[in-house]
């Protein structure tokens, strides 16, 4: 497993490592992985061949945006979302396309402006998107399985909420009357969850670099060997 890189210090080849060791992304302990069984029905609150008809939809908006990502298709896009969410309430991939789609449009409309500080009414329509379909792709109990179409809305939506709490903390906070330094642990718990639902590579990395007590701990271990190295 690669090693998150460690900034040039004067540190002994030993010293490093166990800075290393501190901050490699290790994997999770087998009882904090979500239990994800393909046999469970993809939705449980929706019929089968409604939720099959849904996607197809899905696939089929997210196709033609991919071939064509202009303003107009994109807005078209959002308004048959708008459409599938009324319609069907209990359906979590129209509001986390919504999410994704609605900062695209934002990027390509106003390519110069940075994403609004909080508490704009934009980014909180985000954060309201993310939280739902959270919440309607989320097993009623912790400890039950997910189907696959669960599990991957799960950590899809999670990363994507956590890259924006990164933003606002970027940005000095202000979502939910949080400052910086509690934003960026709710990023790291987000990562966490998106690993937990199977994500890897880059969440995995984002969850350990954004972990305050790993980062903590790898700060008092740096400024002690420092210490004892300086007082030679």
């Amino acid at each position: 497993m690669a090693a998150t890189a460690i900034p040039t210090t004067p540190l002994s080849q030993n010293d490093t490592r166990i800075l290393q060791a501190l901050f490699d992304p290790e994997p999770l302990p087998s009882q904090d992985v979500a239990p994800i069984n393909p046999s469970l029905p993809s939705l449980p609150a929706l019929p089968e061949p409604t939720f099959t008809a849904l996607e197809a939809g899905q696939t089929t908006l997210i196709l033609t945006i991919e071939s064509n990502p202009t303003v107009p298709t994109l807005a078209s896009a959002l308004s048959q979302l708008d459409t599938t969410i009324s319609q069907t309430p209990l359906y979590p991939s129209a509001y986390l396309n919504r999410a994704m789609l609605s900062r695209m449009h934002f990027s390509l409309t106003s390519p110069d402006t940075p994403l609004p500080a909080a508490p704009h009414p934009f980014l909180a329509h985000l954060f309201t998107d993310l939280a739902r379909a959270i919440h309607l792709a989320s097993p009623s109990s912790p400890t039950d399985a997910a189907s696959p179409y669960q599990a991957r809305i799960l950590r899809t939506a999670y990363t994507h909420r956590a890259y924006l709490y990164l933003k606002c903390a970027e940005q000095g906070g202000g979502v939910e009357g949080r400052d910086a330094v509690e934003l960026e642990e709710l990023a790291s718990k987000d990562f966490g969850d998106a690993v937990r639902w199977g994500a890897g590579g880059v969440e995995r990395d984002m969850w350990v670099r954004t972990n305050p007590w790993r980062r903590m701990c790898g700060g008092i271990v740096r400024e002690a060997i420092e210490g004892e190295r300086g007082e030679c």
